[in-house]
């Protein structure tokens, strides 16, 4: 979790999608717990998430050359 000022950022990461909806369900139910515990919303207009994906690996063969 990256806070600053009243910006909050989740990273969560996983080897595939359902570990990381898993992962993410469990760390939203206990953000909106604590924010919650702590007398603050989270403001679902201004939520959002965004999924990055490694770019698939390409093997060089012994006869490719790399500058």
């Amino acid at each position: 979790m990256v806070l600053f000022a009243d910006d909050s950022n989740i990273l969560i990461s996983g080897d595939n999608l359902n570990i990381v909806q898993s992962r993410l369900n469990k760390v939203m139910q206990e953000t909106e717990t604590w924010f919650a515990s702590n007398s603050l919303i989270i403001n679902v207009g201004k939520t959002m998430a965004i999924s990055f994906h490694t770019t698939q690996k390409i093997k060089a063969s012994p006869t490719t050359s790399f500058i």
